[in-house]
């Protein structure tokens, strides 16, 4: 009777050992995949405001020439101005790097 149990109790031991071990490493492989996803999402968004960013420099770069009457001038002040929005981003770095902080380990500790 007791080495029955005994029996029963390593049995059912294994098995939570093992369905455990398959539930960790199942929700490792969504987080990963998740990751994987919002990297993804990430870099095509970058890439796509990257382009626009690129067309809209441009476009105030030629703006900025005509209104001067000096093409130079537009190119010069276009630079600065992504210098001073380079410059903002670089001041608040701390603030995003905490909501990005925030958000990834929300995504990690409630799946």
């Amino acid at each position: 009777m007791i080495g029955e149990n005994a029996s029963k109790i390593i049995k059912q031991s294994k098995n939570l050992v093992q369905y455990t071990w398959e539930y960790y490493r199942l929700k490792g492989f969504v987080q990963v995949v998740n990751l994987f996803s919002m990297l993804i999402k990430v870099l095509i968004l970058s890439g796509l405001l990257m382009i626009a960013l690129l067309f809209f420099g441009m476009a105030l770069t030629q703006f900025l020439g005509e209104i001067l009457e000096n093409e130079i001038l537009g190119y010069v002040l276009t630079g600065f101005a992504f210098l001073l929005l380079a410059g903002l981003v670089y001041g608040i770095r701390k603030k995003i790097e905490n909501k990005v902080v925030r958000e990834l380990s929300k995504n990690f500790f409630e799946e």
